[in-house]
């Protein structure tokens, strides 16, 4: 059974700076770059803005297994190769809604995540909900709660990130 987590997490920068740096390739690119693999590889696999601005991103991070908690490592073979996927498009005049997905090559692990971006009176505020599963008898429950403890760090470095980008690059 799937594990579900929320987070909340906000930013001085406005909705439509998020969405504008969600649209363009150099911040994806960054992104991986400042994200931290260790001696892994990340890629950016695809990445497409449409008419609409409705942006959508693939990129796969290569993790070493030296590199892991043993408890992730013994649930699979040979080399762990994360795809991550992201969408986010409009949803009326001031909010950026975001779909997101991942899964591990060669382990019974899937996540998925829904986000919303809302104007606050400072800035913005993103809501993520999120549901991890691992289909392993007796282990599965801590890699879920793992993972799970892991989401609110990444997902206040990926604000983080995205904030001093979006000043950077202002």
């Amino acid at each position: 059974m799937p594990r579900s987590f929320d987070l909340t997490a906000e930013s001085p920068t406005r909705v439509d700076q998020f969405h504008a740096a969600f649209a363009d390739k150099d911040y994806w690119l960054a992104r991986i770059a400042a994200s931290d693999t260790g001696p892994g590889t990340a890629s950016l696999d695809a990445f497409a803005v449409d008419a609409l601005g409705n942006v959508s991103v693939a990129t796969t991070v290569t993790l070493l297994r030296d590199e892991l908690p043993r408890l992730v490592t013994q649930l699979g073979r040979g080399a762990l190769k994360l795809v991550h996927t992201e969408s986010w498009c409009r949803v009326g005049a001031d909010c950026v809604q975001g779909q997101m997905s991942a899964a591990l090559s060669g382990v019974p692990f899937a996540a998925s995540g829904t986000a919303v971006l809302t104007p606050m009176n400072t800035g913005c505020e993103l809501r993520f909900a999120a549901a991890v599963e691992v289909k392993v008898a007796v282990i599965g429950g801590m890699v879920e709660a793992f993972i799970g403890s892991q989401l609110a760090d990444g997902l206040a470095a990926i604000q983080a990130f995205t904030t001093e980008w979006i000043d950077d690059h202002s």
